[in-house]
């Protein structure tokens, strides 16, 4: 090439001058100069050329353009440098460490825009030249959780009150419930259960009268016919005693019992068992042959702090067979039998 050609073929485009604003030519000499001055301000502009290659026999086109998630196997390495590389999963959070660049998210994005990322954030820290191939070995599995049937509340009398899971196919029946609870308690009064359901469009509960004496019954077994339970319904088994707060509670409850008894101190009675006066006395070991049976004191001392007093003839109840004047007694009662007066 001859020195004519060469001057023209490396004659730059001229620049202002910061002080004049006139124009002044550029001139590098050959070819030689030329290229080591472009490469010299390529260095110093940190111009990166950023390249990206899929691996032909990875994974077939559909896989490599799905998005990346948590779970799934890559690999990725860079063409230029061994040492940036990651092969394993994609971390719960969507990233996966690089070499210079730390946790990298990944997760949402192909593995073509992965590569591109990566490549860019390499030529902006690192690197003028930054081949970054990228391929997905193992997709994770996912599992799909079939949907929640839902739970059903059960409360009151029965063996084991708590929440009990709809079936995830079929129904659940009432008898079948029933099972699931351990049945019903000793104390439990079948014929004045109920259920509370949601009405649609949330209106009020609805209370629908049971009874679990039927249940078991030679036709309503025969004929198939049972109450179905729906998801969010709250069954309700009164104990015979009838206490609203026994409805939330398997606890026992105490009362007192001191004087002329057996065994005096506390009485425990069952979740829905009958507290009576005179069921106490029982329960206490009946009274000794001392005991004034005709004037029984029950001591109640009520939540605001007042205290009442009763005196019960305790001996017509048994000596006439008066139940229907045997009196309630309530958690925190106290009975006192006196002694009688004995003469010699």
């Amino acid at each position: 090439m001859d020195r004519d050609t060469a001057q023209s073929w490396s004659e730059p485009p001229q620049r202002a001058l910061p002080a004049t604003g006139q124009m002044t030519p550029v001139r590098y000499r050959g070819r030689r100069a030329f290229l080591g001055v472009a490469l010299a301000l390529g260095l110093t502009a940190g111009l990166c050329r950023a390249d990206v290659v899929l691996p032909a026999l990875a994974a077939p086109a559909a896989l490599a353009e799905k998005a990346l998630k948590a779970g799934d196997v890559v690999r990725i390495s860079m063409q230029e440098d061994a040492e940036v590389h990651y092969e394993g999963e994609i971390s719960a959070a969507g990233t996966v460490p690089l070499l210079y660049l730390g946790e990298v998210p990944i997760a949402g994005l192909a593995p073509k825009a992965v590569a591109t990322k990566i490549s860019a954030a390499l030529c902006e820290r690192n690197y003028n030249r930054a081949t970054i191939q990228v391929s997905l070995v193992k997709a994770a599995v996912v599992t799909v959780a079939p949907p929640d049937p839902g739970k059903v509340h059960v409360y009151g009398a029965v063996g084991k009150p708590g929440l009990v899971a709809l079936p995830t196919s079929g129904r659940l029946t009432l008898l079948r419930l029933i099972s699931e609870v351990n049945g019903l308690s000793a104390w439990a009064d079948p014929k004045a259960a109920f259920v509370l359901r949601q009405v649609p469009g949330n209106g009020p509960l609805e209370r629908i009268p049971l009874d679990l004496s039927q249940l078991f019954a030679v036709e309503t077994i025969a004929s198939g016919a049972s109450f179905l339970l729906q998801p969010e319904d709250i069954l309700c088994v009164p104990g015979l005693n009838r206490g609203d707060a026994e409805l939330v509670t398997v606890d026992q409850s105490e009362v007192i019992v001191v004087g002329e008894v057996k065994s005096p101190g506390i009485v425990r009675f069952a979740s829905g068992e009958r507290r009576t006066l005179l069921r106490a006395i029982f329960k206490a070991g009946g009274f000794t042959e001392y005991a004034k049976a005709k004037v029984v004191r029950l001591i109640r001392q009520a939540p605001d702090g007042t205290r009442s007093e009763h005196s019960v003839n305790v001996a017509d109840i048994l000596s006439e067979g008066l139940l229907q004047n045997d009196i309630k007694i309530e958690p925190g009662d106290m009975l006192i039998v006196p002694q009688k007066i004995v003469s010699f």
